[in-house]
């Protein structure tokens, strides 16, 4: 299992967040037409840790809404999934996650749509190959 598969098990298993966004959680970007709430995520970058097994990629969760407390909301739930993350991400056959760091969030407006978007950008320490 690769760490984006593993991250999708994560996202698609919450029933947490799933009771906000029902099944629309997308890698790299939503379908057209997707109304919001929804969840985007994708790997901002993918640095080698020097001297160790293990990988740093940079994850963006974009938190889609209408409202601003509600794009908040799936943030927090997003971050909470992840953060402080030790174990076996995904399941059985899954990938063995180090530690999960939350770096930052920073709500927005788009201009065009009115939507808010709660962006949770964080760190997946992880093995690569496992």
């Amino acid at each position: 299992m690769t760490i984006e598969q593993a991250v999708e098990t994560e996202l698609k298993g919450s029933s947490e967040l799933a009771a906000k966004i029902d099944d629309r959680a997308y890698y790299g970007k939503a379908p057209a037409g997707t109304q919001p709430p929804y969840v985007v995520h994708h790997e901002v970058s993918n640095p080698a840790v020097p001297q160790l097994p293990f990988y740093r990629p940079r994850w963006q969760f974009s938190c889609w809404a209408k409202r601003l407390d509600e794009a908040r909301e799936i943030a927090r739930i997003v971050r909470d999934l992840f953060i402080r993350y030790r174990g076996i991400m995904g399941g059985a056959g899954g990938v063995a996650v180090r530690q999960g760091a939350y770096i930052d969030s920073i709500p927005y407006q788009d201009p065009k749509a009115g939507w808010w978007n709660a962006p949770v950008e964080l760190y997946l320490i992880h093995r690569e190959g496992s």
